[in-house]
């Protein structure tokens, strides 16, 4: 029960950041009725700085991971923009802004969902492309007098609709994961959204909008820290991590590593989705099974290390064993297969001695304990305390 509480504890603490600046800002909106020109004027130079950020950090790290829908963000913002000063006729105007209100959430749908893994690649420059085309189109629409519109009191139900999907969508998979990018991407679209339907108020349309990417900004700082410190995939500390902690560990310490038995023919089994559940089920089971002075490592595909300070070679031993029981006791089930699925793991121990010149060597020994192991049988950790052989 308590697991289950700070499981969802951690889930709802990704939400609270992107909903209370998206929450504060549409509070601070609707009790003034609307700023001065000068903060108004504010938020548009701060929009357009966070937009330009966004470009330079992704540019850098080349990460095209939300710079699409970014981009996506500022056109229509320009757009909405040309629109408010009245630099076309009315009739055209109410056209291009149906027509906006109904490709932006589309393509922050499309961009939610298929968002190129790197800015330097050609699915970025067909992106880029595409949205080229799409404000070509969006010109012949005007030029011919079609808006993708249908009104009912009021409200245009195809721009209403676009938007809900591209909040549904975000929203479920994040009630599903936690994740702080579905949860991010929730209330972007959801500032766009509220910029959209405001956008004849000059402090509305530049508010909502420097919301959103404040926002994205905010999970691409998020996202590049968690992939320099933890494993994208288990979301526990990764090798760069393990190799910067080892220079603080404590005088006396113990580590092991485990890996899961016949993990190349799982890989292979199993879909991306199905081995990352797994993975996450066996983590579950370690953490359940350490201490508090213990921390968990992915230091190689199939490869966890666990380190235990203030702990002697017969303690994680029993502890590892702990693992290796549940793990072996317990039914997996994946999404997905029809059959609960059974694995087991194996492991190595070692503990920190006098002649050992850094943790490096205490690795090496427990790996090389692992390996020994492996080459004639699976489902053991290795060696066992003196104490504890028959």
């Amino acid at each position: 029960m308590y697991r289950l509480i700070e499981k969802y504890i951690n889930i709802c603490g990704n939400m609270l950041l992107p909903c209370f600046l998206f929450a504060l800002s549409l509070i601070a909106y609707l009790l003034s009725g609307g700023f001065d020109y000068g903060r108004a004027l504010l938020y548009h130079r701060l929009f357009i700085g966070g937009s330009i950020l966004i470009g330079m950090v992704l540019l850098y790290f080349n990460r095209g991971r939300l710079l699409f829908l970014t981009l996506s963000l500022f056109v229509a913002y320009i757009g909405l923009n040309f629109l408010k000063r009245g630099y076309i006729d009315e009739t055209t105007a109410q056209i291009y802004y149906a027509n906006l209100a109904v490709m932006l959430p589309l393509n922050c749908l499309f961009f939610y969902f298929y968002a190129p893994r790197r800015l330097l690649s050609l699915s970025a420059l067909l992106c880029l492309l595409g949205l080229a085309l799409e404000y070509i189109l969006l010109e012949f629409l005007a030029a011919e007098h079609l808006a993708l519109a249908y009104y009912q009191d009021g409200i245009n139900l195809p721009a209403l609709s676009a938007f809900a999907a591209a909040l549904l969508c975000p929203l479920w998979r994040a009630a599903r994961t936690g994740d702080f990018y579905d949860y991010g991407s929730l209330f972007i679209i959801a500032a766009a959204g509220c910029g959209v339907y405001f956008y004849t108020s000059a402090s509305a349309l530049s508010l909502f909008f420097f919301v959103a990417a404040l926002i994205s900004l905010l999970v691409i700082i998020r996202q590049l820290l968690q992939s320099y410190l933890y494993d994208s995939e288990t979301f526990v500390y990764n090798r760069l991590s393990y190799l910067r902690h080892s220079k603080r560990f404590p005088p006396k310490y113990s580590l092991g590593v485990i890996a899961v038995d016949g993990f190349d023919g799982l890989n292979r089994a199993l879909s991306g989705r199905q081995r990352q559940e797994l993975l996450l089920l066996l983590i579950e089971i370690m953490q359940e099974n350490i201490g508090e002075d213990a921390s968990i490592y992915r230091y190689d595909t199939n490869n966890f290390v666990i380190v235990c300070e203030k702990t002697g070679l017969k303690e994680i031993y029993e502890t590892f064993e702990a693992i290796r029981r549940s793990v072996a006791a317990a039914e997996f089930v994946l999404s997905g297969r029809r059959t609960q699925l059974k694995v087991t793991i194996s492991g190595g121990i070692a503990e920190k001695r006098r002649v050992d010149t850094g943790a490096a060597a205490v690795l090496m020994r427990a790996n090389a304990e692992m390996q020994k192991t492996l080459a004639f049988t699976g489902n053991v950790i290795s060696p066992a305390p003196k104490s504890s052989r028959k």
